[in-house]
């Protein structure tokens, strides 16, 4: 997992929208949100940018971070 910025919103309902993350010096903007869950780390949630790669982003509450797991459309990112 890679420790990331994320740009996001949270609606009243408890869910998670982000529009845009920083990868590095890219700057990725999101186009859709797709499933959200939580588990013991935190919220995870799918999102497609508008090249349609798909990411695995976490928000972990307790820290209050956001990670990048993983870039599905890549191999795994090394912890």
């Amino acid at each position: 997992m890679k420790k990331i910025q994320v740009s996001a919103r949270f609606t009243t309902q408890g869910k998670i929208i982000p529009s845009r993350f920083q990868l590095g010096e890219e700057r990725v903007n999101i186009r859709d949100v797709g499933r959200q869950w939580e588990d013991e780390k935190g919220r995870h949630i799918l999102v497609k940018d508008s090249k349609d790669r798909t990411y695995h982003l976490l928000f972990m509450f307790r820290e209050a971070t956001w990670y990048l797991v993983r870039d599905i459309s890549s191999p795994p990112i090394p912890s």
